[in-house]
């Protein structure tokens, strides 16, 4: 006599999958073995893809109409293994539930394997189970189906600041094209050395140069149009050896115009004076200063523990109106000016007749 027998698969995902609803075309390949009608039966398998304790954020969709995407399900195949006996069953996935019957099944115990292939024909699911079919029985067969996964390597170039310009200070190439004004510069043990010596100017004492002329610079790119949003770095140090031991290293940004001939105008540009914790008086303390035409107007200042004595690192952003220093890897201001500055170089200086020392110059935009 023969009976019909119902297996169910259910397909149950790693990543979360819900499927209601499939139909299926089905393309039987039966085994060649003869067998008697009374030992057979009919086995129906109800697939159901689901999987309630999947993560949605990997849950790839599954027939959705929207969704024409490589990860999708298109097919599957379910193939039978009883010995040397091999039923495989190929169907398509065009809804949310397939149901398949297989005539002519063999009673006895079968393993069952389950596989989905994408649009493209890549196996992405897959799993296996046994079950054992007897006539008048109804077993159930739960697959789990996990995703077939592969390891990606990607190489991604963000984009972001490129190098301008730079500046070691190993060699006396590294000076080309740096004005110096009032003071004499040197190179030493790889750094920029601003001498501490004042340089006089014809006749001029200190006492006849208008406000600050006792400071000296060395500028790189005054008044350089091209040089507008950028961070300017610096290492910088205060030298021992000048004024009693008195150390006050300058930073100049956005340097368009500057004090040649002792002149105070036409003079643009920012400036930070530095007072590291090594100097003999006023230490820790540091200011922000614009130089706007016949303007010089403090704009922030106050003291800070992140000056370290020896070197020191400063990197100083401008986007706009918008300026951020930062030193020694932390913050030591921000401020954005209504009215900036739109471009121009860089320099470096020290206070009257200290000595500063710079290296590892750099601009990036």
């Amino acid at each position: 006599m023969k009976k019909t027998c119902i297996g169910f698969v259910t397909l149950g995902f790693l990543f979360g999958l819900t499927l209601m609803g499939c139909s299926a075309a089905l393309d039987q390949k039966t085994p060649s073995t003869a067998v008697s009608a009374a030992d057979t039966s009919t086995a129906v398998f109800v697939i159901q893809l689901s999987g309630k304790s999947a993560s949605p954020e990997h849950a790839p969709s599954l027939g959705r109409e929207k969704d024409e995407g490589s990860s999708s399900i298109r097919n599957g195949v379910i193939t039978l293994t009883k010995g040397s006996m091999k039923i495989v069953t190929n169907f398509s996935v065009t809804g949310t539930e397939v149901t398949i019957a297989i005539a002519s099944v063999q009673v006895g115990n079968w393993n069952a394997n389950v596989a989905f292939y994408d649009a493209n024909g890549y196996l992405i699911y897959q799993g296996s189970s046994s079950f054992a079919l007897n006539q008048g029985t109804t077993p159930t067969v739960n697959v789990a189906v996990s995703e077939i996964t592969g390891n990606v390597s990607f190489g991604v170039t963000i984009p972001g600041s490129q190098l301008a310009y730079s500046a070691s200070f190993s060699n006396a190439t590294d000076t080309n094209n740096w004005y110096y004004d009032r003071r004499a510069c040197n190179l030493s043990n790889n750094a920029l050395c601003v001498d501490g010596n004042y340089l006089y100017s014809g006749s001029l004492s200190y006492a006849s140069v208008p406000n600050g002329g006792r400071d000296g610079y060395a500028i790189y790119g005054m008044g350089n149009t091209s040089y507008t949003n950028y961070t300017f770095a610096v290492d910088f140090e205060g030298l021992t050896n000048y004024m009693g031991g008195y150390l006050n290293p300058i930073i100049l940004f956005r340097v368009q115009n500057w004090q040649s001939n002792f002149t105070l105008s036409p003079i643009n540009a920012y400036r930070i004076d530095l007072v590291p914790p090594d100097s003999v008086s006023s230490q820790n303390s540091w200011s922000f200063t614009k130089y706007d035409t016949n303007s010089i107007v403090t704009v922030t200042n106050g003291t800070s523990t992140l000056l370290v004595r020896g070197w020191n690192h400063i990197e100083i952003s401008v986007n706009g109106g918008t300026i951020i220093a930062t030193l020694n890897g932390a913050t030591l201001f921000s401020y954005t000016d209504p009215s900036p500055i739109p471009y121009g170089g860089i320099g470096v200086g020290s206070v009257w007749e200290t000595g500063s020392a710079f290296e590892n110059v750099q601009i990036w935009e």
